[in-house]
């Protein structure tokens, strides 16, 4: 993805909207799920874009679930495309 392509900030905002928001909240701010919009993480590598995609993917310590699959299955870029688009 390049920065400010649309067509990816749209397809991230409707996975957000879908999988996301229920526990990140529609802002980001957090619920169940930690606020994606402050620096302050639970361990260090979540800090980088790297670590936000493995968690995304592959699941991460407590109620986060794996979205790896789900993603594949739609042929889409994670919903940190939405994110860090905004």
């Amino acid at each position: 993805m390049r920065p400010g392509d649309e067509q990816a900030i749209t397809e991230g905002k409707k996975i957000y909207d879908r999988w996301c928001r229920s526990c990140h909240l529609a802002d980001g701010s957090g619920r169940i799920g930690p606020n994606l919009n402050d620096d302050q993480w639970n361990y260090p590598r979540t800090a980088t874009d790297q670590g936000k995609f493995e968690i995304i993917y592959a699941g991460g310590a407590g109620a986060m679930p794996a979205f790896g699959n789900r993603l594949e299955r739609l042929g889409s870029h994670p919903p940190e495309t939405f994110r860090f688009g905004v």
